[in-house]
């Protein structure tokens, strides 16, 4: 079984990419004072195009996203979006939070949503 693995925003691997498969995962959006406005942004921009390629659905994968600033949160959930078009438009909405560094916070909010998954599908993590 392979693990998904992005580091400094690259696609390592996902195993097989199939029409329509299932899986579950969290995008994790650094929102401190430590990222500009434009980094920011750019990390929104990564996202979109990893959420095309991992075909982002209701019926392949699900997506979310949890901001990290001052107060860590997930802003997106998996199942707040009912077409991909919706899902753009949620990241879209997403602001700046400011605010000191909590990564920790994020994984544990992290790790609690996706707890809450089936245990058969594939669960990932991008941070």
């Amino acid at each position: 079984r392979q693990v998904p693995v992005i580091t400094d925003h690259v696609l390592v691997s996902f195993g097989t990419r199939s029409q329509h498969q299932v899986r579950h995962g969290l995008f994790l959006v650094d929102s401190s004072v430590y990222r500009s406005t434009s980094e920011f942004l750019a990390q929104v921009e990564f996202i979109k195009s990893i959420a095309k390629r991992l075909d982002v659905s209701p019926n392949g994968t699900r997506a979310g996203v949890i901001l990290y600033g001052s107060d860590p949160q997930l802003s997106i959930g998996l199942n707040d979006y009912g077409t991909f078009l919706e899902f753009y438009t949620l990241l879209d909405n997403l602001t700046w939070q400011g605010g000191e560094h909590q990564l920790h916070k994020a994984l544990q909010i992290a790790g609690e949503t996706l707890q809450k998954s089936p245990e058969a599908v594939p669960k990932f993590v991008v941070a």
